[in-house]
């Protein structure tokens, strides 16, 4: 006969046995063997620079979730970076080449895991980053929806070549900072690999040459004329080019014959600008004499009226700034006389490199009206007769 009693006892001991030895083998499995697992879509790291070894590197997370999670539900993320591959799980993760989030910072977050309340921190020694919420809880998050996290400080793996990133969502803060990749990733939730790369760089070089365009040259037009122009003797009184003790000759647009205008063509790429000087012989000379600067002081370098008085001797010039291109002329404060008025510097425009006449603040383009000089002479009724000269030359220097 069978004994119901003992069968009972012994379907007992089978049960009881085989609950225990379930109970155990539980608790050799991971945490993440009870969670619900998921991999989250659209996932990418973008990287300000693929450049080997560039330091402060800012890098961009982005995903889509694969489940939702309500308020609070979501705690810590991880981006453990790894030369070997992006397989989850793989307790295998060796350091791509120097790489490191030492210095990680939190530039920022956004979607829907909540703008404020979390930060980054280095781990797994620096191959990985912990973005956790200390305080406050996550928003609402529903499937699909897109979460970006903002990375700066990072150092990029200084060999060219392939590495990889692996992504773990938590419902625990301390479990995502505590993360080591040698131990298993733990109780994670949504997780997703990604593969990065760093590339050599192209670097163009192209040469941009000192440019100076500089040119002397006289025309009746003051517009519609530039460099390099020509040149015609410059004559200084009536239309035999011969000067009077009463009337005041001039080479400028008041001439009362037809004008001729000494003009100043300038253009450079100087970033500190060009300077001008002119140099002269020495004031109107021929064999038989010369012909005063002008000035209350003769040649003295100041502005001063011109004289009709029959004493008085006479030459000297002024400077109009061009106009019209790119870039300001100034002209010296010597020079820059109004109408009626010109100046002589018998010192400076003697000197070994000139008197300073014209000057341009940067680079500047050839102005539509260039620079013009405007010359005056008389004689007195004491000058004696001749051929009289003065050659000035004008010099340009450009500061690159």
């Amino acid at each position: 006969m069978i004994n119901i009693s003992r069968l009972t006892k012994r379907i007992a001991y089978v049960t009881a046995a085989t609950v225990m030895s379930l109970s155990s083998l539980l608790a050799l499995l991971p945490q993440s063997a009870f969670a619900v697992q998921t991999q989250v879509q659209s996932r990418q790291i973008k990287m300000s620079t693929s450049a080997a070894a560039a330091t402060s590197v800012t890098y961009e997370v982005k995903f889509n979730v694969a489940q939702g999670y309500s308020a609070g539900g979501l705690k810590g993320i991880v981006v453990e970076f790894c030369a070997d591959s992006p397989i989850i799980d793989s307790t295998s993760c060796t350091n791509p080449n120097s790489f490191a989030t030492t210095s990680v910072t939190l530039t920022s977050t956004a979607g829907t895991m909540d703008a404020s309340g979390w930060a980054a921190t280095t781990i797994d020694t620096a191959k990985g980053v912990a973005i956790t919420k200390a305080a406050g809880n996550s928003g609402t998050i529903t499937s699909g929806d897109t979460q970006t996290i903002t990375l700066g400080g990072i150092t990029n793996p200084n060999a060219v070549g392939t590495f990889y990133a692996r992504i773990y969502t938590y419902a625990a803060t301390a479990t995502a900072t505590g993360f080591l990749a040698a131990s298993g990733p733990g109780a994670y939730l949504d997780y997703g690999g990604v593969a990065l790369s760093i590339a050599n760089q192209i670097t163009v070089t192209a040469k941009v040459q000192e440019t100076l365009t500089f040119c002397v040259f006289t025309s009746n037009l003051t517009t519609g004329v530039s460099c390099p122009g020509t040149v015609s003797g410059m004559k200084l009184g009536d239309a035999n080019g011969v000067l009077a003790s009463t009337t005041t000759a001039y080479l400028t647009s008041t001439n009362a014959g037809t004008p001729l205008y000494a003009q100043l063509g300038l253009a450079s790429n100087a970033s500190s600008g060009v300077t001008v000087r002119a140099k002269a012989s020495g004031t109107l000379t021929s064999s038989t004499g010369t012909i005063a600067a002008i000035g209350s002081t003769p040649g003295d370098g100041n502005c001063f009226a011109d004289s009709s008085t029959a004493t008085v001797e006479q030459f000297g010039f002024r400077i109009t700034a061009g106009s019209g291109g790119t870039g300001t002329q100034t002209v010296d404060a010597g020079y820059s006389c109004s109408a009626g008025n010109h100046s002589f510097d018998s010192t400076n425009l003697a000197s070994s490199f000139g008197d300073p006449v014209l000057t341009t603040a940067g680079p500047s383009t050839e102005p539509t009206t260039e620079a013009l000089v405007d010359f005056v002479g008389k004689a007195a009724t004491t000058t004696k007769s001749g051929v009289y000269t003065s050659t000035l030359t004008f010099i340009a220097t450009g500061v690159y």
